[in-house]
């Protein structure tokens, strides 16, 4: 029943979000549509900002979902993730206003940390890749999508006059295998960096 409750609160807040910023959602907006009392919510979550981590970690982890399952399917793979974020782009955009409150740009950076991370691991499964190599090639990757993202939401989902699918497929096509070749020259590396001759 708790679990119940919890994903009900989620998902009221998800609704909500789709359609206002995140601050000017209310714990009583939430409780009327949930059809709860102040003290269950509070039972569950501190304030709004605690759904709001738990949502976004929540969304995260069914975009790792979804990677999971499209690995090693050629054509497919992201397609869903896109077609997902597409799908949700007003809550994104309503996430994206509120994104001047620390508390809301701290959960979607961590979320894209989450992502990012999660397909760097899956891609360097089996190499020996230096730590910080993993962290700066997931960062190369978090802030390219944030960029574009922020433009998608900026410019009413369109993207010089392409969809986010085609903006992100082609951006698939031209860096097919970067970060692959990448993490593998870092796992043929014997010991430093490479000589700055060979850095571009």
């Amino acid at each position: 029943m708790a679990s119940f409750t919890k994903f009900a609160i989620l998902k009221v807040f998800g609704d909500l979000a789709a359609s206002r910023p995140v601050d000017k959602i209310t714990v009583k907006d939430i409780t009327d549509q949930c059809g709860i009392s102040r003290n269950t919510f509070y039972y569950h979550y501190q304030d709004i900002y605690q759904v709001l981590k738990a949502y976004v970690q929540y969304s995260a982890e069914h975009m790792i979902e979804l990677m999971v399952e499209d690995e090693g399917e050629d054509g497919k793979a992201g397609l869903r993730e896109i077609r997902y974020l597409e799908a949700n782009r007003e809550l994104l955009c309503n996430l994206y206003r509120s994104a001047a409150n620390e508390e809301v740009r701290n959960c979607l950076q961590s979320a894209s940390q989450i992502i990012f991370d999660r397909l760097i691991e899956s891609v360097s499964q089996g190499m020996e890749v230096q730590a910080e190599d993993k962290k700066i090639l997931s960062a190369v990757c978090q802030y390219t999508v944030r960029g574009i993202m922020t433009s998608w939401m900026e410019e009413d989902g369109m993207l010089n006059g392409e969809t986010l699918e085609q903006v992100l497929v082609r951006l698939g096509y031209l860096f097919k295998g970067a970060i692959r070749e990448a993490l593998m020259r870092s796992a043929s590396r014997e010991q430093g960096l490479l000589p700055e001759s060979k850095m571009l």
